[in-house]
């Protein structure tokens, strides 16, 4: 019975797409792999009642997930990533002639691209020398309580972005707005580096679920670089 109903399933996607489908069909859907031979479609409603919404349980932690019965750990594993998959396919695509040249736009850039995640993600926007956006680039931050980043990796992807200049961004899922010492510290070890390569750093943006708080306009920035970063009286003030 429960191989007849899988097969009625995929043959429905395959025939019509999936935009009809019922949030727990999707999560039928998405349950197959890893749960063979069993009808999923209770696990699928549980799901929903547990979590409320597609969303919910794709934010879901892998732990949350295994609480959930009959969901095999490979299920509640590969759950867990799905979100974070997406959330850096969305934040990596770059938007042709995208362009950034104040912090209203890039708060508005970073918020769009993770401040609806639960976790926490760091973000780097390179741009060309008239501010459009050449690449953009997330790292999950492991550690929620400091923004631990890798070095490293950043200023390799910057590297190969062959960009001017970097805004950088990360989400407090918390709601809370404001830097943590971790947050300004590692926004001066970036500057400092940055600076030495010829490159750079405009501003680094802090998002919730809907609104963002940015350094430069806050001051910040200035306290970081001898550079003047634009005039604070001006709110639509351009990076320079």
């Amino acid at each position: 019975m429960a191989e007849g109903r899988r097969q009625r399933v995929k043959e429905r996607a395959r025939r019509e797409g999936i935009n009809n489908f019922e949030p727990h069909e999707l999560l039928e859907l998405m349950l197959y792999p890893y749960v063979p031979r069993k009808d999923t479609k209770p696990i699928a409603v549980e799901l929903l009642s547990t979590f409320g919404s597609l969303d919910g349980v794709l934010n879901a932690t892998e732990r949350d997930l295994l609480s959930i019965k009959g969901m095999t750990k490979e299920a509640a594993f590969h759950f867990s990533l799905y979100y974070r998959i997406f959330a850096r396919a969305r934040s990596e695509g770059v938007d042709k002639n995208k362009v950034l040249k104040n912090f209203e736009e890039a708060g508005k850039y970073v918020l769009e691209r993770i401040g609806h995640l639960r976790h926490e993600e760091f973000l780097v926007i390179c741009l060309d020398s008239k501010k459009r956006v050449v690449r953009t680039k997330s790292f999950t931050v492991e550690d929620p309580t400091k923004t631990e980043i890798n070095i490293r990796l950043i200023v390799d992807t910057i590297l190969g972005a062959k960009c001017v200049a970097v805004i950088v961004g990360h989400n407090h899922p918390s709601g809370e707005l404001h830097p943590s010492g971790d947050d300004i510290n590692a926004t001066k070890l970036l500057f400092k580096l940055l600076e030495s390569l010829g490159i750079k750093l405009y501003d680094h943006i802090i998002v919730n679920h809907k609104d963002c708080f940015s350094f430069v306009r806050s001051n910040l920035m200035k306290s970081i670089t001898s550079i003047p970063m634009l005039n604070l009286a001006d709110p639509s003030g351009d990076y320079e």
